[in-house]
């Protein structure tokens, strides 16, 4: 049970953009060690979307280290360690980013994730997303979620929670990875390429669309779409809400529960802060305290790999 659980903040979609990280060490399940940091990225391109997740702004890390001088600092906490993740291929893929970006060697690794160990292992629950994952044990997330220092404690102390559950504990999870500084930039181009690839092809499948009965996982949700799906048209997903219980409506409202976006809006929104009605309405409707939804197709993909939400 001796691990280091890492998590990554980052600037803007590209994965050697990190601009914040956390750390944790566990020894004998319990935290021994930490650290937290700010990293000046590459270039100060911060995405609005990015800035509204974690808060951190172009003059938060203007004057901070780059990675390159913030790596010793991470490398001798993780000493040969497995790290822990939660959805651990995002966090991986940015630490080989930036080793890769500052030309930094790289020994292999090992790693787990807690979101693929909590999808095996606890399948009928709603979701297993972080917040509802430490809700669910009674771990403090603290009121700073997505502060990394904060977010790799909860995702330690749900590592050692669910590697009590499992058989073997971690071991059946480990994956090898980041021998030597080979990137995933490619990842850069869509998220929804390493998620939902179907396994030895170049056929994208998304889970909605897979032949097999379904649920009334939507029933009570209401859903409205807004600017270009890339792998669905516009009837299909729609078809989709539908026949899982949903309902869809072209107009954003306090009744709404998602508004799912097209990469096309939500990249223009990042550059000049340029968007759709329906986007706008749903942005001032969160900000007014709705729990309005806003999802990337990405993320609507993802309402389909868990259990069904709750109205």
């Amino acid at each position: 049970m001796d691990f280091t659980a890492i998590d990554f903040e980052t600037a803007n979609p590209q994965r050697s953009s990190a601009c914040a990280v956390g750390l944790v060490v566990v020894k004998n399940t319990q935290i021994v060690d930490s650290f937290y940091s700010l990293i000046r990225p590459p270039t100060l391109e911060f995405s609005e979307r990015h800035i509204a997740i974690h808060q951190i702004t172009p003059k938060h890390v203007e004057h901070k280290a780059p990675f390159c001088d913030v790596w010793p600092e991470l490398e001798s906490r993780i000493n040969g360690n497995i790290l822990i993740a939660h959805n651990a291929p995002f966090d991986m893929s940015v630490l080989s980013n930036c080793l890769a970006a500052y030309a930094i060697p790289s020994r292999p690794l090992r790693y787990a994730c807690t979101l693929s160990m909590a999808r095996k292992l606890l399948p009928g629950l709603p979701n297993h997303r972080l917040t509802t994952l430490t809700h669910l044990f009674g771990i403090d997330l603290g009121a700073d979620h997505h502060n990394p220092l904060s977010d790799a404690t909860a995702c330690a102390y749900l590592a050692v929670t669910l590697a009590r559950i499992a058989d073997d504990g971690l071991q059946a999870f480990v994956c090898d990875g980041l021998a030597g500084a080979e990137t995933c930039e490619e990842n850069n181009i869509s998220d929804y390429d390493y998620r939902y690839r179907e396994v030895g092809t170049d056929a994208f499948v998304p889970p909605c669309a897979l032949p097999g009965p379904a649920d009334a996982r939507f029933e009570g949700l209401r859903f409205t779409f807004t600017g270009r799906l890339l792998y669905l048209s516009r009837d299909d997903a729609e078809n989709c809400v539908r026949r899982f219980g949903g309902v869809v409506s072209n107009s954003v409202s306090r009744k709404t529960s998602y508004v799912v976006v097209g990469d096309d809006v939500l990249n223009r929104f990042e550059k000049s802060g340029d968007t759709t009605g329906k986007l706008r309405k749903a942005i001032e409707l969160r900000q007014a305290g709705s729990g309005i939804e806003i999802l990337s197709e990405c993320e609507f993909f993802d309402l389909f790999q868990d259990q069904p939400p709750t109205p």
